[in-house]
């Protein structure tokens, strides 16, 4: 009789588990599509006009923009969504909020996630709006009880094909979504609205987190990936399109006098100049610093080493505004004339910077400028503040009740 084998290997052990196809990262919503669809939000109705015993059309029509916000502002899966708990809200002593789901496909029950207030605020209306509604007692321990049709008993929550589609019927009478600049014929390009559906709302949750630099670790534990390399793709999306966002708006950078100053190249973009509030440092104390080390306390027009790009006219022009109010207050006090002629000279050069590269935009054919406009919008979320998002999931304790 041979040796015993040490070990064995189940039949229902898989070595070579691999992410699902749908967790792969690069199929995020452009906040473009975001807008217009928070724009129409409050057409997304049932099917049909009729109605269950106890729910109207309006009933379900609340229900559904609930559920619509929950999958934009948490990303999670359409089970774990329809399966929330009347009571999936927590509240810290300190004011924070959390989101209790389960996530069933991972057997991971009791999940907490970090919410925002307005997500909270759509949830509890809704658990209001329930109180008033028709539904079997012992269904009313989930947030989307299940009425059934025609006043049929039907056992658990309500069921998510049927938002399915109600949902895919809604997103067909959108208007048309123009992303993508222009087509070969001249003609803005269309958004395809089939890729519009509830999971690109979890890749577009994973990829907001990715581009404002939550850390990769926090980010697959929100996800509840398997393998951190599938956490890694959005990382690798943000990096690809930074990079080409830098090629786009390097090109277009000037100086202090507005005279054309493109980098040569995004390393030269990346590490030889360091974003402050209103343009690209060159400064190498400044640049080694991270910013941080202003010799003349950011009056960046003023500096040979200033070079912004049109990423940053939002915020020159915020600071114009800002410089004249702060004048007007010198003024009204009587100021010496060299507090209101400093105040005068910055606003002067920041117009000028301004005007030089809004006459660079102006001067770019169309599909271009659609390119620079995604390119902007793309390092102002790299620059973001990043206080809004929910930052971590933890696993239920035993003080939390």
């Amino acid at each position: 009789m041979g040796a015993r084998p040490d070990f064995a290997v189940l039949r229902t052990h898989r070595t070579d588990r691999q992410e699902p196809e749908e967790e792969k990262a690069g199929k995020s919503l452009p906040t473009e599509v975001i807008r217009v669809l928070d724009a129409h939000i409050n057409t997304l109705r049932p099917m049909s006009e009729r109605t269950t015993v106890g729910w109207g059309a309006d009933d379900y029509a609340l229900m559904y923009r609930t559920m619509y916000f929950i999958f934009r502002n948490t990303g999670r899966r359409l089970d774990e969504v329809m399966s929330l708990k009347r009571d999936c809200l927590r509240y810290s002593a300190s004011g924070d909020l959390s989101l209790i789901y389960d996530n069933r496909k991972a057997k991971r029950l009791g999940r907490w996630l970090h919410i925002d207030k307005d997500t909270a605020a759509v949830i509890e209306r809704w658990q209001q709006h329930v109180d008033d509604l028709d539904v079997f007692s012992d269904l009313r321990a989930w947030l989307f009880p299940s009425p059934g049709a025609r006043r049929q008993r039907q056992r658990g929550h309500y069921r998510g094909d049927s938002f399915l589609a109600a949902f895919n019927e809604w997103k067909r009478t959108l208007p048309p979504i123009h992303y993508g600049g222009i087509d070969p014929d001249g003609a803005p390009r269309v958004f395809n609205i089939d890729a519009i559906h509830t999971h690109a709302f979890r890749h577009t949750y994973a990829q907001r987190h990715a581009d404002a630099g939550t850390p990769v670790d926090v980010l697959r534990e929100l996800m509840d990936h398997r393998s951190i390399d599938t956490t890694m793709g959005y990382y690798q999306v943000s990096l690809k399109r930074k990079a080409e966002a830098v090629r786009t708006v390097g090109a277009l950078s000037v100086d202090r006098d507005g005279n054309r100053a493109p980098h040569s190249s995004t390393v030269t973009y990346e590490s030889r100049s360091v974003a402050v509030p209103f343009g690209n440092c060159t400064e190498p104390s400044n640049v080694k610093a991270a910013g941080e080390h202003c010799p003349i306390r950011f009056q960046c027009s003023g500096c040979d080493f200033y070079r912004p790009d049109p990423s940053f006219l939002p915020a020159i022009e915020d600071q114009i505004a800002k410089l004249r109010l702060e004048r007007e207050h010198a003024s009204t006090v009587n100021a010496a004339d060299w507090v209101t002629k400093n105040y005068d000279d910055q606003i002067a050069s920041f117009k000028k910077v301004a005007a030089a590269m809004k006459t660079l935009v102006e001067a770019l054919p169309g599909d271009q400028r659609a390119a620079l406009d995604e390119a902007r919008s793309v390092l102002r979320r790299t620059r973001a503040a990043r206080t809004y998002l929910p930052l971590t999931v933890v696993a239920p304790e035993r003080n939390h009740g």
